[in-house]
């Protein structure tokens, strides 16, 4: 596979890299992902849910009903660790942003044709 060059991806999207950070399988895997929803996303002032100032792009996504049975299974066991409530797409979210970042355009069009 073909080295990923994540400064190219983020100035085609517009984005700015902001940092690394990979979700494996595992209890270290979910501490990692849990770790950066908590690094991300921070209680407003005037209460309410965790959001991450940086979102400012709203839109709506369909979802296999397994996918978002998973994230919010993720969800909850984060939330029960942290005693913090992390909704599902708070963790859709981060796991979206960080595959848009680390998947080429040819890998993305392969998964399209194939899916």
């Amino acid at each position: 596979m073909p080295k990923v060059n994540i400064d190219k991806i983020a100035a085609r999207l517009g984005a700015t890299r902001r940092g690394h950070v990979e979700a494996r399988s595992g209890y270290f895997g979910a501490m990692e992902l849990l770790a950066e929803v908590q690094r991300r996303f921070k209680i407003p002032p005037t209460g309410g849910r965790a959001t991450d100032p940086s979102l400012t792009v709203q839109r709506q996504i369909s979802l296999q009903d397994e996918t978002y049975k998973r994230l919010v299974a993720v969800a909850g066991r984060l939330s029960k660790a942290t005693g913090k409530s992390i909704g599902p797409l708070q963790v859709g979210t981060v796991l979206l942003e960080h595959a848009a970042a680390e998947l080429d355009e040819a890998a993305i069009a392969k998964m399209l044709a194939t899916g």
